[in-house]
């Protein structure tokens, strides 16, 4: 490697591609070498770490520094309450340098801080309403009680804003759901699912087959959902995880599920806990479609703003 002057090229070494992508990062950034071709360049840096991942078949490293979707995250109230105030005590250089988000965990321990900054994104000036801020923040907590995590289901803490701005309507009504097997496990059986909604008062009816309950039960709501909200059709589940939890005081135990969803634009994530798994997974279903209808009629800071202008409430 040759750093003998700025100004001269420097060859960079590495063992793979994680170490690469590392040491591009803090060449370019932290010691000032050109490395790259462009200004710009290492703006793609976390779009070329994706790209080598899915080309490689890896799974991306989350805490990887520079292009870890965890590199630039924050949790906890005293951490996050110096971030908000001087970002550079926790950050040497800016995500979006690298092509990377900071990113606010919502938890039990973060504080208002951290649903403070949320807020404040989705809603600009009204994200400085304290008692708006602690209403959310003891509904997240009261849940969290429960058994929830939201650091990788901001579409459910979105809803739960919405709900207690008074804008939250659910664009469709379960009416019933159902899932069964047409064979064998051992035999490759495919699983068959129904949903029925009501969507403004009118009745429809979804069906799907797949190899498993959790994408079955997607693919059939959006078949009901197909003719009012066509563009559903582009949203897949991308991944899912359950854990058994146990509560203090409690016999029994829970389980905790969690599910990723993407579309050609952007991820989401939702999160439902319930003594039992088939419910918690259909929440975290319901939950999923209902995020990609709602961001369809606008963000909250212009859904509150249509809602102002009509007269309706802002916030209960």
């Amino acid at each position: 490697m040759n750093m003998s002057s700025r100004t001269t090229p420097v060859v960079l070494v590495a063992d793979d591609e994680p170490s690469m992508l590392t040491l591009v990062s803090r060449h370019v950034r932290t010691l000032g070498y050109d490395v790259l071709e462009g200004p710009k360049s290492l703006e793609r840096l976390v779009r070329v770490s994706r790209f080598v991942d899915e080309m490689a078949n890896l799974t991306p490293h989350v805490h990887q520094p520079y292009v870890g979707p965890a590199a630039f995250t924050h949790k906890g109230g005293m951490h996050v309450h110096a971030v908000l105030k001087n970002v550079s005590t926790y950050e040497h250089v800016p995500p979006e340098s690298v092509g990377n988000n900071r990113h606010m965990v919502i938890s039990e321990l973060s504080g208002t801080s951290n649903v403070q900054d949320k807020i404040t994104k989705m809603l600009g000036t009204r994200g400085s309403d304290r008692a708006l801020l602690k209403r959310i923040l003891d509904r997240v907590m009261d849940l969290e009680n429960e058994g929830y995590v939201f650091e990788q289901a901001e579409a459910s803490f979105e809803l739960i804003v919405r709900q207690h701005l008074g804008i939250y309507r659910a664009p469709f009504e379960i009416v019933r759901y159902d899932v069964g097997s047409g064979g064998k496990i051992d035999n490759g059986g495919a699983t068959r699912a129904t949903v029925e909604v009501r969507v403004d008062g009118d009745a429809a009816t979804g069906k799907a087959e797949g190899t498993g309950p959790i994408h079955t039960y997607l693919a059939a709501l959006i078949d009901a959902l197909g003719s009012t909200h066509p563009f559903l059709s582009g949203v897949s589940l991308i991944d899912f995880k359950a854990h058994f939890i146990h509560m203090r005081g409690e016999k029994g135990r829970r389980v905790r599920v969690t599910t990723q969803f993407q579309d050609d634009a952007t991820k989401w994530g939702t999160v439902a806990v319930s003594s039992d798994l088939d419910r918690a997974i259909w929440q975290c279903i319901v939950e999923g479609t209902e995020y990609a209808i709602l961001r369809r009629q606008g963000t909250i800071e212009e859904v509150v703003a249509k809602a102002e202008t009509k007269g309706g409430p802002a916030a209960p």
